[in-house]
């Protein structure tokens, strides 16, 4: 496997994360177009420290299988004692990929 830009050889590897977004809407519910590279919201995960590299297996809906996508934990959603909030990770797009995967992701929303 590759190492993801900025773990160092004898680092531990990035825990690995799936979504799976079918539909243009499935999208739209998930992406975070505010974070400066885009990012997702994945509900119910969860990640040991802010900061983090995570593999992201992302499946979009203009794809059949799901390509590996570097992402940085940038924030962390408890299980919430106050609803609407879910339980979740906020993962930003990072690598050297992060700027081409925005884009795609963009104008897949636009569309």
């Amino acid at each position: 496997m590759r190492r993801p830009s900025g773990v160092a050889d004898g680092d531990p590897l990035p825990q690995s994360l799936r979504l799976l977004l079918g539909t243009r809407e499935a999208l739209a519910r998930s992406y975070l177009p505010f974070l400066t590279a885009g990012g997702f919201f994945l509900e119910g995960a969860s990640a040991s420290r802010l900061g983090e590299p995570c593999e992201l297996r992302l499946q979009l809906p203009d794809s059949p299988y799901p390509a590996t996508v570097e992402t940085r934990v940038v924030g962390i959603c408890p299980d919430p004692v106050v609803r609407p909030w879910r339980p979740g990770l906020l993962l930003a797009l990072a690598g050297t990929d992060a700027e081409r995967w925005r884009q795609r992701i963009e104008a897949l929303l636009q569309t």
